[in-house]
C-alpha cells in the first residue's frame, strides 16, 4: 500500500524516506525499475530525520507508537551504509523530552556538532551528550514551551516560534 511521504534526504548512493508507517531506503530511483527497502520493521516511529553532509549518518527523532498512552521520544543515530544504530539519546519523559509537537523537525550543525530535536541540543557524536535545554515550561501534553524550528550554522543562530537564540552561549 502507499503512504504519504513526509520527508526525505538524499545521497549519491541511496535515499532516505520517512512515511507514516516508517523509513524507507532508495537504492535506485530508475523510474522502470526502483528499488525500495521497507525497514519498518526495525525503524519505525520517525519524526523527521538529517543527514550529515558526508552521507555517512542519518539521524532521525522518534515517537513510540503515535497513538494516545506513549508521549516518549528518542533521538537516534544510523549508519546510512547498512543502517545499523551508533548511538540514541536517553533522556525519560520525566526529564521533559516528549514527543509533542509532532512538527517539530530535527536539526543538524555540523560546524558545531550539533543535532537539535524540539527543545534540546545533543552533541552529534554522542547523542547520550545533552549540550542544552531551551528554557520554559514543558506541558505533559503539548510538548516543551519552546522548540526548535530552523537552525542557521554560518550566522551562529537557532530559531524558536518565540525567539532566536545564538549557538554560542545561547543568549536570545
Amino acid at each position: 500500500s502507499l503512504w504519504p511521504l513526509y520527508s526525505w534526504v538524499s545521497s549519491s548512493a541511496s535515499t532516505v524516506a520517512r512515511t507514516s508507517a516508517g523509513l524507507f531506503t532508495i537504492t535506485s530511483l530508475d523510474e522502470m525499475d526502483p528499488v525500495v527497502t521497507d525497514h519498518t520493521e526495525t525503524i519505525s516511529g520517525v519524526g523527521g530525520l538529517v543527514l550529515n553532509a558526508a552521507n555517512t549518518n542519518v539521524y532521525y527523532w522518534e515517537q513510540y507508537g503515535w497513538n494516545a498512552g506513549n508521549l516518549n521520544t528518542s533521538v537516534r543515530r544510523l549508519a546510512t551504509s547498512d543502517l545499523t544504530q551508533l548511538d540514541s539519546s536517553d533522556l525519560a519523559f520525566s526529564e521533559g523530552f516528549l514527543r509533542d509537537p509532532l512538527d517539530a523537525p530535527i536539526l543538524l550543525d555540523e560546524m558545531r556538532d550539533l543535532i537539535v530535536s524540539k527543545n534540546r541540543l545533543f552533541d552529534a557524536s554522542n547523542l547520550t551528550r545533552l549540550v542544552y535545554t531551551l528554557p520554559g515550561e514543558v506541558d505533559t501534553f503539548d510538548g516543551a514551551e519552546e522548540n526548535a524550528y530552523a537552525v542557521n550554522p554560518d550566522a551562529g543562530l537557532l530559531a524558536t516560534r518565540g525567539y532566536i537564540y545564538e549557538l554560542e552561549g545561547y543568549d536570545v
